[in-house]
């Protein structure tokens, strides 16, 4: 082990998948492969949403550069600095931080989201519980453009709160990630610690 990570970070369309990615034992040729795979199915209409490509050599980066698109809606380039949303990998971490304040006591799962987060009690939602939250059951729509439609993370993360539901509490399992966004400041908010702390 040389101390290299090559690391890519990539959106494609629902029909598409990120097999056929170059292996081999060179991480710089690796990531220069990876980087030109891309550009040729921009180039080529494919279209990929974006791609970013790091590589890192004893926690330095020493080269990354993106292609396709952070935001194709926006017309906002991939670049070496884009940021995506982590969307579901984040949600697994979310729930066992939840259960962990659960287990210490700071979290009840049948207390209503609204007693550690005031502000999701808008519209109805002031009886939803974590247990809810967890289970998908809230009401709550799948998603919101959070991205697109707020400049920042605060407004983001006040959308989030406050958004209305799309069916009575307790009626009906969708998966939704304002169940999540919503669990994840409960947790920092009991905690006094950010998610990513914790």
């Amino acid at each position: 082990d040389d101390g290299r990570i090559v690391c890519t970070n990539h959106l494609l369309h629902q029909d598409r998948d990120a097999t056929g990615l170059p292996d081999g034992d060179n991480p710089s040729a690796t990531a220069t492969n990876t980087h030109q795979r891309w550009s040729r199915m921009t180039a080529a209409g494919a279209s990929p949403a974006g791609v970013g490509i790091a590589l890192v050599d004893d926690e330095q980066t020493v080269w990354a550069h993106g292609a396709g698109w952070a935001d194709a809606a926006a017309q906002r380039p991939a670049d070496a600095d884009a940021l995506y949303r982590m969307g579901s990998v984040s949600k697994l971490f979310t729930s066992i931080v939840v259960m962990q304040q659960v287990e210490a006591g700071r979290v009840d799962l049948d207390a209503p989201v609204a007693t550690y987060v005031p502000e999701f009690g808008q519209n109805g939602k002031e009886s939803i519980t974590v247990r809810q939250a967890l289970t998908h059951t809230t009401g709550l729509p799948a998603w919101l453009p959070l991205w697109s439609a707020q400049p920042d993370p605060p407004s983001r993360l006040q959308m989030a709160l406050t958004a209305a539901l799309r069916n009575p509490p307790g009626t009906t399992y969708l998966y939704s990630d304002l169940n999540l966004i919503a669990l994840g400041e409960v947790v920092h908010r009991v905690s006094g610690k950010p998610l990513d702390e914790l």
